[in-house]
């Protein structure tokens, strides 16, 4: 297969969401962790960081499965750009949103 740089973009932005998936997954897990520690919490959310480490993984797996079948990478982007926002929120919301936009970008097509 040849490429032509026609899903380009897809696969830039699901990249970036996922690699920021991970920043915002390292700063959640830190930031979790120290909350546990200093206040005594459960530290749930340094728990759903580590998802949020798969699920940027897959994202970024997603994104460069788009010129090979774009429809299933598509949704792959969507689905974990859903599930960073609802595992990490705030750290997650940035990569989320940029991988929703290349999933229904790559869907669009």
């Amino acid at each position: 297969m040849e490429y032509k740089g026609v899903r380009a973009t897809e696969m830039v932005l699901g990249i970036i969401g996922g690699a920021l998936g991970i920043v915002g997954g390292i700063l959640a897990f830190f930031i979790g962790g120290f909350g546990a520690l200093l206040i005594g919490t459960s530290g749930k959310l340094a728990k759903n960081s580590l998802s949020a480490f798969g699920f940027s993984i897959i994202a970024i797996i997603a994104s460069l499965m788009v010129h090979v079948n774009p429809k299933l990478a598509g949704w792959g982007q969507v689905i974990t750009g859903v599930a960073l926002i609802i595992s990490i929120s705030i750290f997650g919301f940035i990569p989320g949103v940029l991988l929703i936009i290349a999933g229904a970008i790559t869907l669009r097509k």
